[in-house]
């Protein structure tokens, strides 16, 4: 695979609002506004992408994920120079045939249904993302909006494919992105591990021992029979999104009674082993009694043959019933049946009468070799993670293959708080995505909650959330561009064909000819020029350069302020108002509004996806 980030750092500026390729979307609301939190960056939506729109947007409002990308970039920078070989393994071109597929297998990992083709030297979609989410968090004046589809354009490539212009899920699109994301991660955590042997050593330049995955929880599953009272196996599964089905028996219902009510389940007619064991030794120790008697009999009757046949055939039983009453002692209820000395195969065959039955609640089948009782299936979280998405599935499917949308309003707050035994965790939200349609047609919007914006001077504000540091990235690009300079030098027709490949292949890359499909275009503005974009830029660089002195006379006041005595360091700080009276951005692929907190939790009915952050 070619270098996919050889000119990664173009692709910044692409799309980046400061550089010429965003325009007003019109006009009438080109005025510059005086407040930070009254714009942010829309998608154009070209026909169907506000299922991709909607989905960049509510990710953009996670500092959890601004963090971690920039850990993750950072230590992928730190591990390059560590390793001194940044690309010291031969790269495969990406085309559209899998001809090579066989000798690049050691680079192919798989999530979602599709095979990934990674760059073991670059974590594309890490990088990509942060692009993209750096965008959205540029502090804009005016109204502005970008194309979504150099983003998807990586996905494409990633998986040699295609996604077509009709309507897509919005959380298919979101776990393909996570579970793109996690294949990236896994995969420089081991490349690192493996190129360093002496890794126990070394772990500050380790990506998995430093950084976790921000999406990654845990769920644990219990079973509990109700006839002997008796549980199984804790089961421990890992998940990026927790999806809950929606009741189809309930008009409305509280997200946190939802959850409750998805994480307990009445099982009837379940197997239980240990009812079933039970049932068994019972049995056994009934026939053991009978035999008894019976050798008994034969012992005072003088048939020798017999009796030490009787003998035999009691001192065999008597051993089995020792190893079953030994295994049930220390069984669960669903544990596998050992193999040894052919229990597993009496205990699945073992027949016996219902008459003696003694759990009123189960039911036993002697033609079958069943006993059944129900159970209750308990879910809890052993693993918070620190983003959690809840996907509520309101999709329903008949009988008839037919599907319709469930219309269950769901009650949700600002914030969540959830248990497990003494551990608690305290979430905040950060934004959601609605669906409003039917469905197999709709639209999807997100609402993102706005940075908070402390009031440092008159029209002077600062945002303490993580920005995306694009210092990593640009250190990735330097040391591709460096390596691939010298692949020229030795080979510069190669070289050359390689810069042809990759043009295409990188994020938000576009020729010239096509810059222009990434502007907002208007009735007034269908023949934009690259010229017309380039005196934007102009404007837009000068906007930049009074943002930064803005940033730098902050760093001044804050610095001047710290030689002040105690007493002003206790000042009550001020926050931007409007910013705490409409938290929220209302985002509809271009159009953006502000929106009460109130009007977010409205949306009882249209949520589909939230995005919370766990409050540490």
């Amino acid at each position: 695979m070619i270098l996919y980030s050889l000119l990664f750092l173009a692709s910044i500026y692409v799309v980046s609002p400061s550089i010429p390729l965003l325009k007003p979307s019109s006009s009438k609301e080109s005025s510059t506004a005086k407040r930070p939190d009254k714009h942010t960056t829309g998608f154009i939506n070209n026909r169907n992408d506000c299922f991709a729109n909607s989905t960049l947007q509510s990710l953009a409002a996670l500092p959890s994920l601004v963090a971690y990308l920039n850990l993750f970039n950072g230590f992928f920078v730190a591990n390059q120079l560590h390793n001194d070989t940044p690309n010291d393994t031969p790269d495969d071109d990406v085309t559209d045939n899998d001809n090579d597929s066989d000798s690049n297998a050691d680079t192919h990992t798989h999530a979602h249904k599709h095979s990934i083709q990674i760059d073991k030297n670059t974590p594309i979609l890490h990088q990509s993302l942060s692009s993209m989410v750096n965008i959205l968090q540029n502090q804009i004046y005016k109204p502005t909006s970008i194309s979504v589809w150099p983003f998807l354009n990586i996905l494409e490539t990633l998986f040699n494919s295609r996604i077509s212009r009709n309507q897509h899920d919005a959380h298919e699109l979101l776990q393909l992105i996570i579970e793109t994301l996690q294949t990236e991660y896994l995969f420089q955590s081991k490349f690192f591990t493996d190129s360093n042997p002496n890794i126990d050593n070394d772990v500050d330049n380790n990506i998995s021992a430093n950084i976790s995955f921000p999406f990654e929880g845990t769920l644990s599953t219990q079973l509990t029979c109700l006839s002997c009272l008796q549980v199984s196996n804790i089961k421990h599964s890992n998940f990026n999104i927790y999806s809950i089905p929606l009741p189809q028996n309930k008009s409305s219902i509280n997200l946190t009674d939802l959850i409750n009510l998805n994480n307990t389940e009445s099982i009837s007619d379940y197997s239980c082993l240990k009812c079933k064991l039970k049932l068994i030794i019972k049995f056994e120790q009934y026939n053991q009694s009978n035999q008894s008697n019976q050798s008994n009999q034969s012992n005072q009757s003088n048939q020798s043959n017999q009796s030490n046949q009787s003998n035999h055939s009691n001192h065999s039983n008597q051993k089995r019933l020792d190893q079953l009453i030994q295994f049930e002692k220390n069984c669960k209820i669903n544990d596998d049946i050992p193999t040894a000395d052919n229990l597993n195969h009496f205990i699945s065959n073992y027949k016996f009468p219902v008459s003696i039955n003694p759990y009123p609640s189960s039911s036993s089948s002697s033609s079958k070799n069943i006993i059944s009782s129900t159970i209750i299936k308990k879910t809890f979280f052993s693993k918070f993670p620190k983003i959690l998405i809840i996907h509520l599935s309101r999709s329903i499917f008949l009988n008839d293959f037919s599907s319709h949308k469930n219309s269950c309003k769901i009650y949700f707050n600002s914030s969540l708080n959830l248990s497990n035994n003494n551990i608690l965790a305290n979430y905040t939200l950060k934004s959601i995505i609605s669906h409003t349609g039917t469905h197999n047609a709709g639209h999807y919007e997100s609402y993102r909650h706005k940075p908070s914006f402390l009031k440092i001077s008159k029209n002077n504000y600062s945002n303490n959330d993580p920005k995306i540091d694009l210092s990593s990235l640009i250190q990735i690009n330097k040391n591709n561009t460096n390596n691939t300079t010298t692949t020229a030098q030795s080979n510069p027709t190669s070289a050359s064909s390689s810069l042809k490949i990759n043009k295409n292949s990188i994020p938000g890359y576009l020729p010239p000819s096509n810059i222009s499909s990434l502007t907002h275009s208007t009735k007034d503005s269908d023949d934009t020029s690259i010229l017309d974009s380039r005196e934007n830029s102009r404007e837009n660089s000068k906007e930049d350069s009074k943002e930064n002195q803005n940033q730098q006379n902050e760093g001044v006041s804050i610095e001047s302020q710290n030689k002040r005595p105690l007493k002003s360091k206790q000042k009550k700080k001020s926050f931007l108002q409007s910013s705490l009276k409409k938290p929220y951005w209302r985002i509809s692929d271009t159009e953006v509004s502000e929106v009460t907190e109130s009007h977010v939790l409205s949306c009882n009915e249209a949520v589909y996806m939230l995005f919370y952050e766990l409050i540490e």
